[in-house]
């Protein structure tokens, strides 16, 4: 069976301390590599910026964004 493939935005939220330690790029494709495991295609994963949280996650008050659009089928969106 084929599914069909929809294009999605999505804003993933990375941990300021693991950005800082093993640098953006290396956080940022290992978020990649995770998506494309479950048959995303990543068109673009950008930072978006380090900013302060609505509200508290963890404990913690500030993380780093990335603006991402995907390609997937809604069956690999829901395994992602």
């Amino acid at each position: 069976m084929n599914e069909t493939r929809h294009t999605y935005q999505a804003m993933f939220l990375l941990e300021n301390q693991e950005v800082r330690q093993k640098g953006f790029n290396a956080v940022r494709d290992g978020v990649k590599q995770t998506l494309e495991k479950h048959g995303i295609t990543v068109r673009v994963l950008r930072l978006w910026g380090e900013r302060a949280m609505a509200y508290r996650i963890g404990g913690r008050r500030r993380t780093t964004y990335v603006l991402g659009w995907l390609e997937a089928s809604g069956t690999a969106v829901n395994e992602a």
